[in-house]
């Protein structure tokens, strides 16, 4: 390998490393893929039968959310699985006494999902680790050059392995805000089908395309994520694009590559 070409793998390999680590702090800060527990607040008089909660049955934090929507009208809160506030949201009863008034309770889940609102923050996530798979591929080649299906299958493992880390060190520090992503490395596989369609294996790029969908809707029930194929599909078109380019020519071109005047002898 080059120096030249050396410099541009750890050129990618810098800017796909800052791009991840900028776009999982985006997605941790717009709570990206978390449901959230929309909660309101009315007064009213409750029936004899009816349960009345206080803000002595609830934990110091979401004592303070039900005081801020009695203030407010609702009070919304972001379910993590950690979370005991929106837990107690959720088991709060029909009615809850603050301060001497009691207030009717209605409760919203909201899937925090619409198929615009995570573009931004996912296309930027899904780039940053192609980008960073793409430097990472190259290097076990040991060359700038097209790459095979195999080799693309780099990529998702990359993401796989930095989701894995990334999940396993918010467990342990509890980054500030909250992601649920476990549809990223699911969908960085639009690289390999990217790259199969551009050497034109179809059984391998719709299999693909399946393949990753299926996964992120299996990925999107386990970790109760509202992010599922859709939010997968769309941002994963330039992830496709980017596979389309890596790949390269058709493998039966045997031609290509070859020197010019080499086949021109032929």
């Amino acid at each position: 390998m080059s120096s030249q070409s050396r410099a541009l793998l750890v050129f990618l390999l810098l800017i796909g490393t800052l791009g991840t680590v900028a776009s999982y702090g985006w997605a941790y800060d717009s709570h990206l893929g978390q449901h959230t527990v929309a909660v309101k607040f009315e007064p009213a008089e409750p029936t004899p039968e009816s349960g009345v909660g206080t803000l002595d049955d609830l934990p110091p934090e979401a004592a303070e959310a039900v005081r801020t929507g009695v203030k407010d009208g609702s009070v919304t809160v972001y379910r993590d699985d950690r979370d005991e506030v929106a837990d107690a949201l959720e088991s709060l009863p029909g009615y809850v006494s603050v301060d001497g008034e009691t207030y009717q309770v209605f409760q919203v889940v909201d899937e925090n999902m619409t198929l615009i609102g995570p573009l931004p923050q996912l296309t930027a996530l899904f780039l940053s680790l192609g980008v960073l798979g793409t430097a990472v591929a190259a290097f076990r080649n040991g060359a700038l050059k097209p790459l095979s299906a195999t080799a693309s299958m780099t990529i998702p493992g990359v993401a796989l392995a930095i989701d894995v880390a990334v999940t396993l060190a918010d467990s342990m520090l509890t980054f500030s805000g909250g992601a649920d992503l476990p549809v990223v490395p699911a969908a960085t596989g639009f690289v390999v089908v990217g790259v199969a369609a551009r050497k034109r294996d179809w059984p391998l790029a719709v299999g693909g395309t399946a393949a990753v969908l299926v996964a992120a809707q299996f990925a999107s029930v386990l970790g109760g994520t509202s992010l599922g194929p859709l939010g997968s599909l769309v941002p994963g078109i330039p992830l496709f694009a980017l596979g389309f380019v890596l790949g390269g020519g058709r493998p039966n071109d045997v031609n290509a590559g070859a020197n010019p005047s080499a086949v021109a002898s032929e």
